[in-house]
């Protein structure tokens, strides 16, 4: 899969007058004017999985994806043309209804304030429900605070427009 293939420029403008209010608000606490152009360098993903079946009604299934930017980031795999940041996730099933998901994702080499580089990570859960064309799954990362980012509950709704056929 590829995205922003073609570069993403996101332009925005800032209400002076406003920004001027709150500019000095809490003393020390200052924000400098944020910038107002953001370019996203094009990305890919790479990622295989494999669906086993056991007793036709259980089903495990482990995947592997290679997120890539091609730019230098503290990604584990990194270089001038391209970083690589891999994920890997495995989802039981039963009777292709029920799922309980799980994986690890965002692999980063993190600088510590004594100069040291520590692996992060963020783990996570889930848990699907399909029924009839209609999917819904729910998402904790980054549990055990593996990383600086904060916990994230995602949600999210399929609907296969077939069913209304």
């Amino acid at each position: 899969m590829l995205r922003d293939i073609t570069t993403t420029y996101n332009i925005w403008n800032i209400d002076e007058d406003e920004y001027a209010k709150i500019q000095n608000a809490v003393e020390g606490q200052n924000q400098e004017k944020p910038e107002s152009t953001e370019i996203t360098l094009p990305k890919a993903q790479l990622g295989i999985s494999r669906k086993f079946e056991y007793n036709y009604d259980y089903t495990f299934m482990p995947a592997i994806n290679f997120n890539m930017e091609f730019a230098k980031t503290n990604d584990i795999i990194a270089s001038d043309f391209v970083s690589i940041a891999p994920a890997v996730g495995f989802e039981f099933g039963y009777t292709d209804l029920i799922f309980l998901r799980t994986g690890f994702g965002n692999f980063q080499n993190v600088t510590q304030i004594d100069n040291t580089t520590k692996l992060s990570f963020q783990p996570n859960v889930g848990l699907g429900f399909k029924y009839k064309g209609i999917q819904i799954d729910y998402a904790l990362t980054d549990l055990g605070n593996q990383s600086a980012a904060l916990y994230s509950n995602i949600f999210s709704l399929k609907v296969d427009l077939g069913i209304f056929k």
